[in-house]
């Protein structure tokens, strides 16, 4: 993380970097802690509405795993169910893969 004049976190800073700085479960990241690197193959990528819902769906499921994990892991929290959070991102990873499927079979019908 980067300090900005004065003390504070320079985000702006990560995020030349290519570091995702989001804190755990806000959607930003994974379970990992510490900076992340952003896929920098999506960057630039047409989106429609029905990929980026897809994607803002498995986002949010991400960041309630992460939370739920940091709860368990830094709080002292409820251990997460385990099979049930494997279906949850399974189902999401197999939404988003179906997308892009569609549409790189869209795209190559044109």
């Amino acid at each position: 993380m980067s300090e900005a004049p004065g003390g504070g976190h320079d985000s702006h800073a990560d995020e030349d970097r290519g570091l995702d700085s989001s804190p755990p479960g806000t959607g930003g990241g994974g379970v990992t802690r510490g900076a992340r690197r952003r896929d920098p193959r999506m960057a630039g990528q047409p989106v429609n509405a029905d990929q980026a819902a897809r994607i803002t769906a498995a986002k949010a499921a991400l960041g309630d795993f992460s939370a739920a994990v940091d709860d368990y892991l830094d709080r002292d929290g409820k251990r997460p169910d385990y099979p049930q959070w494997a279906f949850r991102l399974a189902s999401h990873l197999g939404t988003l893969l179906g997308g892009l499927d569609a549409a790189k079979a869209e795209d190559g019908a044109r």
